[in-house]
């Protein structure tokens, strides 16, 4: 007992006239138990098989590829045990088709959880050494048996449950009917047999010494009743994993894990971007993370398949000057484009310090540009305001069709007709009634009198 360790084997096989037939199991000690009855001292083991290693540490990793096959997969999660090998007799060449998770499961768990999507089941080799199994039923013998007493169980709560939920892979009725036999033959799982003229299979095996002769007892059933509902992980909702953006397209992101040590990025699976609110394409918010920023991936339900990116997380924030007043708020993209909201105004950049419009609750409006400033519209524009102000540091052009006033130093005002009206005008000044009545008599008299002689 105190020398026992996890590393410790056992081997159990089949003699015959002191002569080893088989190899009835081979495994790991998993319990070991020491009593003593008067005096004379039990030993007894509990193992399990070699595939015991890979039901012992959970993992998290992703597979993002979804062309990649379930071999391929297999051969990734295999990687890490020497000797482990796997005969698949389901998957074979079919691709993955979706993202895949393995998230706080050991790898026997997940690999479970994948023989799952085919209603298949994992089944270990109990006569290897080394982690060996079958990916679904293995392809076994066929064996005919003469049976007398035999008994008849139906689990009809395993089918009205499949019935009703697993609509993607129905069951028939008999489907959940098993025969429980006994023999002293030795069979292994995945057997088949033949009984009352219909082909079951081998789905259990319990062994036992009675009066001193190794007697089988079988559970066989339709290879189709050997089964399991497909899968999730039951504590996925409500999970988010952390991950660097790769690439973005449309409302869809490509995004490198945390969990993962590597991932390429045309083998990454584009995950849905969600948003705070859209109209299915007509309207909503638009806001798409940019490639190297840190986001979510976020789990809604039980399957890793609808999983969506959400929830930026920012990583600079204690050495970026925008983050320092948390009453400020700040919408912006890298190339300097922003909105910002503060207690008192409202302010719209283009480019910092030479482009900007601000919207203050004390001042008023401000519009500020380096380049040029283009006010245009197809109708009307109305200012009006107490008062109206325009100042130009070198000229001011006025111009509507022909007419145009100009603003330089000098003013000059053109115009087809160009009407100027004082303020103040200028005094008229009347000639006196004497000078009136002289002009008219003369100009009656045609006598126009010439200075400068003598007439």
């Amino acid at each position: 007992m105190q020398i026992a360790s996890t590393t410790d084997q056992i081997e159990l096989y089949q003699k015959r006239n002191g002569q080893r037939l088989q190899a009835l199991f081979k495994g790991q000690v998993t319990e070991m138990a020491v009593r003593t009855v008067r005096g004379v001292y039990q030993i007894e083991l509990e193992a399990i098989t070699s595939t015991f290693t890979l039901d012992c540490k959970q993992k998290y990793r992703s597979f993002q590829d979804n062309k990649m096959t379930y071999q391929t997969l297999f051969k990734k999660v295999l990687e890490d045990y020497s000797g482990a090998d796997v005969i698949d007799t389901v998957a074979k060449a079919t691709p993955l088709k979706q993202f895949i998770l393995q998230y706080k499961e050991t790898d026997w768990q997940f690999l479970q959880r994948m023989a799952s999507h085919f209603r298949t089941v994992l089944v270990a080799a109990v006569d290897a050494d080394k982690p060996k199994f079958w990916f679904g039923l293995p392809v076994g013998r066929i064996e005919k048996l003469s049976v007398a007493n035999y008994t008849i169980l139906k689990d009809r709560s395993k089918y009205l449950h499949l019935k009703h939920n697993d609509t993607e892979r129905p069951i028939e009725e008999r489907e959940a009917v098993a025969y429980v036999i006994e023999s002293r033959k030795t069979l292994k799982l995945g057997d088949r047999v033949q009984l009352q003229g219909k082909e079951l299979v081998v789905a259990k095996s319990i062994a036992r010494m009675k009066q001193g002769i190794l007697t089988y007892e079988y559970h066989l059933l339709f290879e189709k009743g050997i089964r399991q509902n497909r899968q999730s992980i039951p504590f996925l909702p409500g999970t988010a994993i952390e991950g660097k953006v790769l690439e973005v397209k449309k409302d869809q992101v490509r995004v490198h894990l945390s969990i993962d040590e590597t991932q390429k990025k045309e083998e990454a699976t584009w995950f849905p971007l969600a948003t705070s609110y859209t109209a299915e394409g007509h309207s909503g918010f638009y806001s798409p993370p940019e490639e190297g920023d840190s986001v979510h991936l976020a789990f809604p339900t039980h399957r890793e398949e609808a999983a969506v990116v959400r929830h930026s997380v920012r990583k600079t924030g204690e050495s970026n000057p925008k983050t320092a007043d948390p009453k400020t708020s700040y919408w912006g993209t890298p190339k300097g484009k922003d909105m910002k909201l503060d207690p008192q105004s409202v302010t719209f950049t283009a480019k910092e310090g030479a482009v900007f419009l601000q919207l203050h609750q004390d001042s008023g409006i401000t519009v500020h540009s380096k380049p040029p400033l283009l006010v245009k519209a197809n109708d009307t524009i109305t200012f009006a305001g107490k008062r109206i102000s325009m100042s130009g540091a070198e000229s001011m052009h006025l111009t509507c069709g022909s007419s145009s006033i100009v603003f330089d130093g000098n003013t000059d005002i053109q115009g087809q007709v160009v009407t100027m009206e004082g303020s103040i005008k200028a005094p008229v000044s009347v000639a006196s009634q004497e000078e009136v009545d002289l002009e008219s008599a003369l100009n009656v008299m045609g006598m126009i009198p010439v200075g400068g002689g003598d007439v």
